[in-house]
């Protein structure tokens, strides 16, 4: 379970063991949505500056600055990827995170994201192993084996919002009268494409 903290902290808490957070995210921005991937080991969430944000929680909590919570220390575990360092972030806050369907036996995890304004990023999830070098990404943590790469991008509609449209192009149809504004995203289970 998550909760989403106005701290720069998001909190994971495990339904066993309420008394304290399993693990405590530092959060690069105010967090706006969550997700759990398939892959227990992930975690992701949308902020309000438009970014999308992955955590390895396999990494070892002395990787990361430590933070005392009720009496006791827990690791304050900064992302493993962000994309507010890559180009064709989204330009609003994000409000929908999920994950793609896979098919069957298939190993590639793909997610979306979904901005305020109506555009729907599409990210493939890169995992490295330990050994391996991982290409340049300003996005990434050292020492991160995870990140995301864009592959896909769709706006939800054409043309924009245009608070100086005339009486005739609002009556026309040829400009909206209000800004689009989404909330929620879902794809079909069977087919990723709808």
């Amino acid at each position: 379970i998550y909760t989403l903290s106005l701290h720069d902290a998001l909190p994971i808490w495990r339904l066993q063991q309420t008394e304290a957070p399993w693990q405590l995210l530092r959060c690069i921005g105010l967090p706006s949505c969550c997700l759990s991937l398939r892959r227990s080991h992930l975690a992701l969430c949308g902020t309000h500056e438009g970014g999308v944000q992955l955590w390895d929680l396999r990494e070892p909590a002395s990787q990361h600055v430590s933070a005392e919570v009720d009496g006791a220390q827990a690791a304050l575990r900064a992302p493993s990827f962000c994309s507010d360092a890559s180009t064709g972030n989204h330009t609003s806050p994000v409000v929908a995170v999920t994950e793609l369907p896979s098919s069957a036996g298939e190993e590639e995890v793909s997610v979306a994201s979904l901005e305020l304004h109506g555009t729907v990023l599409i990210w493939l999830l890169i995992e490295t192993r330990e050994h391996e070098a991982a290409a340049t990404d300003y996005g990434q943590a050292v020492g991160g084996r995870v990140r995301l790469l864009p592959s896909g991008h769709v706006p939800l509609r054409a043309g924009g919002y245009d608070a100086n449209a005339t009486g005739e192009e609002k009556r026309s149809g040829s400009k909206e009268l209000l800004p689009l504004r989404t909330l929620c995203l879902g794809f079909s289970p069977k087919e990723v494409s709808r």
